[in-house]
């Protein structure tokens, strides 16, 4: 791994791995701050809705009651029924049909349907007061006074809840009304900004109001059943209808076994947190982007220095020291490559004086070793001459004897002879010529002792010089 990868590797590590630490643990920690605000935030709103559905339920049950005590119907005939009842219709514009029935929840009088001018509200169906008499509580009614019934759906689909008040025990007779739940639908359209959704349902998972797609309800009905048991609101991510994940709440509407929901999608509810998310990846990539440029000039302000150190090294190791390290830098590496040429100046400067000293040490040993050839030379001559010294001193013993003798013989000649003697003369020369071969042996004697005994000792050349003259003539 070259050292400009290494550098690249540890500034991405050293600056991103923080970043992407804190950035998954920020996103974390606000998602779940989010989802406990968001859940907390709906679980409010559905709380509150369920309030309003409750109040206005309650509204509309006190003002039937309150609208129906004050009317005689003890004192009423059967076609005065139908007048007094058009009383609590006007007032109740939520009540979409009214009638006067007995304890078996059958007619007493007639049905108050009619449309009401301002409202575009279609007219009561004939096929619908079957299910209306069916769905009053009249049983209820009669024992408690008032009763709320179940939910029910008219023949076109729209939802409905039937309400009955007890208004004579003799005969038996209560008033049933059919409450219309379209202002509950306006309330959740109210609260319900798209994407989000607003629903009311029963336990039982029917639908009463819905602001949104049809079928969403649907996947948030478990939830709405979870309230309504506990009594108590819910909020949970579920995945909807159309695949993706939700974030439904749920809040119970009194003991009436409703339930309010509000959802809106994961997306929604957590964008907070999907920002920083996305912040986070958006400044891992200045991040990144900056450390791979901060990486860049740093392996190049380094490993440019390094290279040319790593070649001045090569070039030292090679004996060439004139390549010098140009590092044009303050810093520690500027340092460093002046301190690497400054040794490697240093190296040749001690490399030039140990190569004079191995010349001249060169030198030296020839000298010496020419000196000691010299001595073995000498040490061979003067054995040669102790030799021939020897030699001449046995020739020089060996000849003394007979020249003695012959010139013992000579003298013995010349003396018996006499000077008038024709052979004075001869014997004479030859006296003289044995005197000479007696100096000679003489000298040769004396040459070989002064080698023997003063050897290598300096002396006038003008005594070997006469002898090679006298020898001569």
């Amino acid at each position: 791994m070259r050292f400009r990868s290494k550098i690249l590797a540890v500034l991405t590590v050293v600056g991103l791995l923080p970043l992407v630490l804190l950035g998954l643990l920020s996103f974390s920690v606000n998602r779940a701050e989010l989802e406990r605000t968001a859940s907390a935030t709906q679980e409010a709103l559905a709380q509150e809705a369920a309030r309003g559905a409750e109040h206005w339920v309650a509204r509309g049950v006190e003002g039937l009651r309150l609208s129906v005590s004050i009317l005689p119907f003890e004192q009423l005939r059967p076609q005065e029924v139908s007048a007094a009842l058009h009383i609590p219709y006007g007032q109740l514009e939520f009540v979409d049909a009214l009638a006067l029935v007995d304890d078996r929840a059958r007619l007493a009088g007639p049905l108050v349907t009619e449309a009401r001018k301002p409202s575009s509200r279609p007219p009561f169906p004939a096929e619908d007061l079957s299910r209306f008499l069916a769905a009053a509580p009249v049983e209820l009614a009669m024992q408690a006074g008032t009763a709320l019934g179940a939910p029910y759906l008219s023949s076109s689909g729209e939802p409905h809840v039937a309400v009955a008040v007890r208004v004579s025990m003799q005969p038996p007779r209560a008033v049933a009304a059919q409450f219309s739940l379209r202002e509950l639908q306006q309330d959740m359209q109210e609260i319900a900004h798209p994407p989000a959704i607003a629903f009311l349902a029963t336990a039982e998972g029917g639908v009463l109001a819905n602001a949104g797609a049809p079928e969403a309800p649907r996947a948030f009905g478990s939830l709405a059943t979870a309230a309504v048991a506990a009594r108590a609101p819910f909020s949970r991510t579920m995945q909807g209808t159309d695949g993706r994940d939700w974030l439904a709440s749920a809040a119970p509407v009194g003991g009436m076994g409703w339930a309010v929901g509000v959802a809106q999608p994961a997306g929604a509810a957590f964008s907070g947190a999907a920002r920083v998310r996305h912040y986070t990846i958006f400044w891992m990539g200045v991040a990144l982007l900056l450390t791979a440029l901060l990486g860049a000039h740093l392996s190049r302000g380094l490993s440019q220095p390094v290279r040319q150190l790593t070649q001045g090294v090569r070039a030292l190791a090679e004996g060439r020291y004139d390549q010098k390290v140009l590092v044009d830098s303050g810093d520690e590496l500027g340092q460093l490559a002046g301190g690497f040429n400054q040794m490697a100046r240093e190296i040749r400067r001690r490399d030039e004086e140990i190569r004079a000293w191995n010349a001249e040490l060169q030198q030296r040993v020839e000298h010496r070793t020419a000196e000691l050839k010299m001595a073995q030379d000498q040490i061979l001559r003067n054995r040669r001459l102790a030799a021939i010294g020897s030699l001449g001193a046995g020739i020089a013993h060996e000849l003394n004897n007979p020249l003695t003798a012959v010139a013992g013989l000579i003298s013995l000649a010349r003396k018996q002879l006499g000077e008038a003697s024709p052979q004075a003369d001869t014997l004479k020369q030859a006296l003289e010529q044995a005197r000479r071969v007696s100096k000679i042996v003489g000298d040769l004697r004396q040459f070989s002792e002064q080698e023997r005994t003063h050897g290598g000792r300096r002396f006038p050349l003008s005594q070997p010089v006469q002898s090679a003259l006298d020898l001569y003539a």
